[in-house]
């Protein structure tokens, strides 16, 4: 299934990304900087928001050298700034500048290959990013250097067709990603200045780099689960007893609960920490619910889980829990 986004950059507008997230935006693909500017202003910015309303993110790195010995060191500048940070979608080698355009075809490919190269043997999924023409009329596919080509790197491919449903005679089957437009709109992020990038991503990339344990991620977290965002958060819960771990489920140690406010009409999502054990097929976490001022207990299935740092945004209070209603 395909999935829909964007690439933002210093020359952007900052984003209302949770309002992109809930209009089904899928990834966005963030630069990291260039030749020039070592770090893009607003790199760390974005990618702070994706996090924080767990959108999919990739970043690329806009190159000026004219040599694999300066493309090697601006690599060294993209590993620093990624650096501790996890990312689903590739780290891509962006290839297109004009000054560039002069070098040959075998020169421009030794370069590519090498930068990729080095970000490959860091732990990240890379590929190259440029102009449909400039794949076809400025790379040599065939050209081998230092045993590789770039036969075995993913394409990102920018053709601005301005519509998916007109197709791309540059899209084939090593395309990752298609840019089809670069006058785009999105709600939540506009125009982002002048227009915005937009792109089709064909692969599955958030499951092949957890599941490979690439960009950042060193455990397999593939099958963890998405849950909704959080949108209220009161009650005191509390682990009555130690519960068996599960091999799938040892480190993930959060427990995601609804209830329904009949009065508000609403349905909120809430943490507590815990741990689980399975009672025939189905997960069960007990609980202590602090029902004004006395304590009732509660098993609760169908939980979802989460991460620990969102353990600490547990807020202390208490609740009609009658009205908890189970999905």
């Amino acid at each position: 299934m395909m999935k829909i986004g964007v690439d933002l950059s210093n020359w952007n507008n900052m984003s209302d990304i949770k309002k992109a997230k809930v209009n089904g935006l899928d990834f966005a693909i963030i630069k990291a900087g260039s030749g020039v500017t070592p770090l893009d202003g607003k790199f760390n910015a974005i990618y702070e928001q994706c996090k924080k309303y767990s959108m999919s993110v990739g970043a690329y790195w806009y190159l000026y050298s004219k040599t694999v010995t300066g493309a090697l060191n601006e690599v060294k500048n993209l590993l620093n700034n990624i650096k501790g940070k996890k990312f689903e979608y590739p780290i891509w080698l962006d290839f297109e500048d004009p000054s560039q355009a002069g070098l040959s075809r075998k020169t421009k490919t030794e370069i590519a290959i090498a930068f990729m190269d080095k970000l490959e043997k860091e732990g990240y999924y890379t590929g190259l990013y440029t102009m449909g023409s400039w794949f076809s009329n400025e790379f040599d596919y065939s050209y081998k250097y230092k045993g590789r080509s770039l036969k075995e790197f993913d394409k990102w491919v920018a053709h601005w067709t301005y519509s998916t449903n007109k197709k791309s005679s540059y899209v084939d089957e090593n395309t990752g990603i298609w840019q089809y437009s670069n006058k785009g709109e999105f709600t939540g992020i506009g125009k982002a200045g002048n227009g915005l990038d937009m792109n089709l991503a064909f692969k599955d990339y958030p499951n092949i780099i957890k599941k490979n344990k690439l960009n950042g991620f060193k455990e397999n977290e593939s099958s963890k689960k998405e849950i909704p965002n959080i949108y209220n958060m009161t009650g005191v819960f509390k682990i009555v007893k130690p519960l068996k771990w599960t091999k799938e489920l040892k480190k993930s140690w959060n427990i995601v609960m609804e209830y329904f406010d009949s009065s508000e009409k609403t349905q909120y999502i809430v943490i507590a920490s815990g741990e689980y054990e399975f009672k025939g097929t189905n997960p069960i976490i007990v609980v202590d619910e602090n029902l004004n001022g006395h304590t009732k207990r509660r098993e609760i299935t169908k939980y979802l889980v989460r991460n620990e740092r969102e353990a600490n945004i547990l807020k202390s209070g208490q609740k009609n829990w009658n009205k908890l209603k189970q999905k």
